[in-house]
């Protein structure tokens, strides 16, 4: 159903919107990622990391299809109202990451600070729906029709940035930041494991790009639409890749395992030209040949 939607959409598009079409795209990508994301839960070794990520792809998902519905929009009415729904898709990104970092940092986490995270997100959600321009505006600007260089136009809103947008949001960055797994250069990290720690450093790095590319669109500095979807979609390849990693070196210990207990519960069987012939061991098949010959010799 949902890549008909897509589909269908994209057959709406006209032509001369590349931009559209590709944030269009990038939602069929991350949703075929959010389902590639439960079936490898099945067989990782950390299942709910897999299950976050699954739930980020679809989030990222919504907040492309809110962009494309933004940029795509006829006038300012409908530009806003798709602005005030990808402000959600966006807002309920940073808890599930912030618990995504605490997974990362200890087998059983207290989620203190993802509590922290969902307790700002519900202030914000709620400020989103209840102010006149969504959560990151408090006043705004004159419509925006920006002219991109390859000739496709889309509608960009900006504005006077809300404090407490302002503040809430340096807030749940500062959660996520602390919710990332303390690691120093020095510090001495199993080899399966090194790769979960350097992942989140680099989602974290993309992460505050694109919020300040967004906080400079947002006032007018910049005629950019945002990106941060696509910056999720390139992580994606490196959490998929971390974790085809994993799954290839979980099934190489489950064939030395294998081989180890095969070899140390069945012994190789001593072969017959091994064992020292003795008549009273010699089977009765190899008696009977040389029967004859011994009453030939007590004959002569």
């Amino acid at each position: 159903m949902s890549y008909f939607v897509i589909g269908t959409l994209v057959r709406a598009v006209p032509m001369e919107s590349p931009l559209v079409t590709a944030y269009l795209i990038s939602v069929g990508f991350l949703l075929m990622g959010a389902g590639y994301s439960v079936v490898l839960a099945r067989h990782s070794t950390q299942p709910r990391l897999q299950w976050s990520y699954g739930v980020l792809c679809v989030l990222f998902a919504l907040f492309q299809m809110g962009n494309a519905l933004q940029y795509a929009a006829p006038d300012t009415a409908a530009a806003l109202q798709a602005h005030r729904w990808l402000n959600l898709w966006s807002l309920l990104v940073p808890p599930v990451i912030v618990y995504l970092f605490e997974l990362l940092g200890t087998r059983r986490p207290r989620l203190r600070l993802t509590g922290a995270a969902a307790a700002v997100t519900l202030v914000l959600v709620v400020h989103n729906f209840t102010a006149d321009y969504g959560y990151r505006f408090n006043q705004l600007a004159s419509d925006r029709l920006v002219t991109l260089p390859w000739g496709e136009s889309i509608r960009l809103l900006s504005g006077s940035a809300d404090m407490p947008y302002q503040l809430l949001r340096v807030l749940t960055l500062g959660l996520m930041a602390a919710a990332l797994p303390g690691l120093r250069p020095g510090d001495t990290v199993r080899p399966d494991r090194a790769h979960w720690r350097w992942l989140p450093w680099v989602g974290m790095g993309l992460m505050a790009t694109s919020a300040m590319l967004a906080l400079l669109s947002d006032t007018g500095a910049l005629s950019l639409p945002y990106v941060s979807g696509f910056a999720f979609l390139v992580m994606s390849v490196g959490f998929l890749w971390v974790v085809m990693e994993d799954l290839g070196r979980l099934h190489s210990r489950v064939r030395s395992r294998r081989r180890r207990a095969h070899g140390g519960s069945v012994a190789p069987a001593p072969q017959p030209q091994d064992q020292p012939l003795t008549p009273r061991a010699r089977p009765a098949a190899q008696h009977r040949p040389d029967r004859p010959q011994a009453r030939f010799r007590r004959g002569r």
